[in-house]
């Protein structure tokens, strides 16, 4: 019978402290939801602070990362159109040869020529051929390059040789053509950039114009291309300064045609 009492006492002894392990864990649970609940509501506030600051910050960087990358983009769409300009002046430069190839010679008697020397130093531009008077070749008589544009006038003979000098020597002086304006002119060597000279300082030039010889004092035929208008300074009150960008590169000749006609 005791020992049923002390069984009974120690059954009650046990469900209480099951009863209280339980509602101690209940007020823990919602102890914690409500610890939560606080810190949520008292975090958000400055976590969203924190973000209204940074945002915009950041937001600025990417607004420069976005110029620098229009103006990178811009700097390629700029590159691009000079190479773009570059290429339409090619394009342009050979239909010019392939019409003074298909028509501008094709009834006159034309020696080819190979370069031997070329004498370029500062104070002379001339080079040297392996045909002479042999090849009835006279002085005088006007030299193209291989695209039929004006190289120079040959100036020396002998029977298996001859000397050009070319347009940009300091002797040279070829009467000129200016297309588009109709104005005539002297295309002047001076041992580097040539010139033109004699063009009145209110005539309306531009740039890009092309230049082909003039029959002028009958020195040579008219017709031949020259080059193009590269620059025009106007800072003289009579005269126009224009610099001329020939059609051939003349400082890498090798093969030349001499017009015999």
């Amino acid at each position: 019978m005791k020992n049923k009492k002390i069984f009974i006492i120690a059954a009650i002894f046990i469900l209480a402290l099951a009863s209280l392990w339980s509602s101690n864990l209940s007020f823990t649970k919602s102890f914690e939801g409500s610890i939560s609940d606080k810190s949520t509501n008292f975090i958000k506030p400055l976590t969203d602070f924190f973000y209204s600051i940074t945002d915009p910050i950041t937001s600025y960087n990417k607004i420069d990362d976005i110029k620098a990358g229009n103006i990178e983009l811009r700097s390629k769409i700029a590159e691009l159109e000079v190479s773009n300009i570059q290429l339409q002046e090619k394009i342009s430069l050979l239909e010019s040869f392939t019409n003074i190839n298909s028509s501008q010679f094709e009834s006159k008697s034309i020696v080819t020529a190979n370069v031997i020397i070329k004498d370029l130093m500062f104070n002379r531009k001339i080079l040297q051929l392996d045909r002479g008077s042999k090849n009835d070749v006279t002085t005088g008589m006007v030299v193209v390059g291989q695209s039929g544009a004006l190289v120079g006038i040959i100036t020396s003979l002998y029977e298996d040789y001859s000397y050009v000098t070319l347009i940009n020597d300091a002797k040279s002086s070829v009467p000129i053509f200016l297309q588009s304006t109709q104005q005539t002119g002297a295309l002047q060597g001076n041992n580097g950039p040539i010139n033109i000279d004699f063009i009145s300082a209110d005539n309306s030039i531009k740039t890009g114009e092309s230049i082909i010889t003039s029959s002028l004092g009958n020195i040579i035929p008219a017709g031949i291309p020259v080059g193009r208008i590269y620059e025009i300074d106007d800072a003289s009150e009579l005269f126009l300064t224009i610099t001329v960008e020939p059609f051939e590169d003349l400082n890498n000749i090798t093969i030349v045609n001499i017009i015999k006609d």
